[in-house]
């Protein structure tokens, strides 16, 4: 999990907005599957006020039958109708490793929905939706949505090589206008991003949402400046609870606890800061 909080952007929290109760139960896996080269899929039956959250909320999982601290994913899609939820991740440990080798029947026990998602503004009727690697996982029931509601919807989607551009394909499908780039290719420069990105937020009526490495989060930030466009950020940071109590997860770490944490104060804020020029 990258960890990313550059320099001279600012995190304000939006307020707490939750989309239903937080529960935690026992769900059963449906299927575990490999996406995008080297992420997996896990999909669950949910309850309603989970398949129902809002875009960008998460859940704290690990496998029933695992003496595991439960790890947090971002609700990657869910199904009102079928009474299911999908998370994506990348094995990068022992929870994601088990939760990885689940088969469908297993048992899950699941924490959620938490956290505060994205907020659409009423008044901007254009969206921009930036990412990086698995970042897409908290950015795609948001992209759908906004294409659902008939927004013009362009997506960007940084990735090391080709083949790790996570909903690519499903989004343009769906309407969406993408840009896949990549380091291999060099694509990915930071210099070349912007120039995709720009007319975008150029553009009246504008948001912007983000989630990813610093680089990206940081250029948001400063195009959303020059054009005043809003930007939301989805942080990413390692948690034990998901509720506030253990205070793992500050939006900026350091000596100080008793800050804005990831789990309760978002895990979306609103980016910004002197990053006009």
């Amino acid at each position: 999990m990258t960890i990313a909080r550059p320099a001279g952007v600012t995190f304000r929290p939006l307020g707490r907005d939750h989309a239903g109760p937080v529960a935690d139960r026992t769900r059963v896996v449906v299927e575990v599957a490999r996406v995008a080269s080297e992420y997996r899929r896990l999909r669950f039956e949910a309850w309603p006020e989970l398949a129902g959250c809002r875009p960008g909320q998460f859940v704290m999982l690990r496998p029933l039958a695992a003496r595991l601290i439960r790890r947090p994913f971002t609700v990657f899609d869910a199904d009102p109708d079928r009474g299911q939820a999908e998370v994506v991740f990348r094995v990068t440990g022992e929870g994601t490793a088990r939760l990885a080798g689940l088969r469908p029947g297993d048992r899950l026990s699941v924490l959620g929905p938490l956290g505060n998602g994205f907020r659409l503004d009423p008044v901007r009727h254009r969206a921009v939706v930036v990412s990086r690697g698995v970042g897409m996982a908290s950015l795609h029931r948001l992209a759908r949505h906004c294409l659902a509601l008939g927004m013009p919807t362009r997506v960007l989607i940084s990735a090391r090589r080709p083949g790790l551009w996570l909903a690519a394909d499903a989004l343009r499908e769906a309407g969406a206008e993408v840009f896949a780039v990549d380091d291999v290719s060099g694509t990915s420069r930071v210099e070349i991003v912007e120039r995709l990105l720009e007319p975008a937020f150029a553009r009246p009526g504008s948001q912007c949402f983000v989630c990813g490495s610093s680089r990206l989060i940081r250029l948001a930030a400063r195009l959303g400046a020059r054009w005043r466009v809003p930007v939301q950020v989805a942080l990413e940071a390692p948690m034990a609870c998901g509720i506030g109590t253990c205070h793992a997860c500050p939006v900026r770490p350091g000596p100080e606890t008793e800050g804005h944490l990831v789990c309760v104060d978002g895990p979306v804020f609103a980016a910004g800061g002197d990053l006009v020029a």
